[in-house]
């Protein structure tokens, strides 16, 4: 193959890595909702240590401080009031390794969450999820991402319906990186366009050079 036939190659190959890398392995989300689903967890868990139950609303949860506030306070950006659903009692699921779940918060709708960068342009996203605020083998309630389709089986098998879907715009930082995306897109393509142009402007002025003189 000649040198320039492999650059390009490469090129296209990485292009291609870029776009459809696969998901299998990526880690869970680590974005501010993650944050604040942990904070909303520990107070949850400290409810119930004092009250010996879980909240009956978000207002409940917030209600015994020493100056009361509200939970869209403490984690603005995420407004778990409007895009969570509270269940009081706790909602009892499986998951797929059949352990049993106490669920106190769910994402009212799907929704999907940044990942980490390649070649410093593609933010890469996950599929369709929501986060879950539950009680599994620990005696304390802890937050989780879990997939859509794991979402509806254990919806499904419990013979519950899902809540209704707020009408809340997309996350601040989603947007942010869906703007990223599209720029870091069109940027590497371009630098990919002009790489290939160069390198057939180069390939052609060798040629040239390399033809003996007659």
């Amino acid at each position: 193959m000649k040198p320039r036939h492999a650059i390009a190659a490469s090129l296209g190959l990485m292009l291609l890595n870029a776009v459809l890398s696969p998901r299998l392995k990526d880690p869970p989300p680590s974005t501010p909702e993650t944050d604040a689903m942990k904070l909303i967890a520990s107070s949850v868990t400290q409810f119930e240590k004092t009250h010996e139950r879980t909240p009956r609303d978000w207002q409940e949860l917030t209600a015994g401080a020493e100056h009361p506030f509200t939970v869209d306070f403490i984690t603005p950006q995420s407004k778990p009031s409007l895009r969570y659903q509270l269940f009081s009692p706790p909602l009892e699921l499986e998951n797929s390794t059949h352990q049993k779940l106490e669920v106190v918060a769910v994402t009212r709708k799907p929704m999907r969450e940044p990942l980490r960068r390649s070649y410093g342009f593609f933010t890469r996203t996950t599929d369709p999820g929501r986060y879950l605020i539950f009680k599994g083998d620990s005696p304390k309630f802890q937050a989780g991402w879990f997939p859509e389709t794991a979402i509806n089986a254990m919806w499904s098998a419990a013979g519950q319906q899902l809540p209704a879907p707020d009408q809340e715009p997309a996350r601040s930082w989603w947007r942010a990186q869906q703007w990223g995306r599209n720029w870091g897109a069109h940027a590497y393509l371009a630098a990919v366009i002009v790489g290939l142009w160069m390198l057939r402007r180069w390939g052609g002025r060798l040629a040239d050079r390399m033809v003996p003189e007659v």
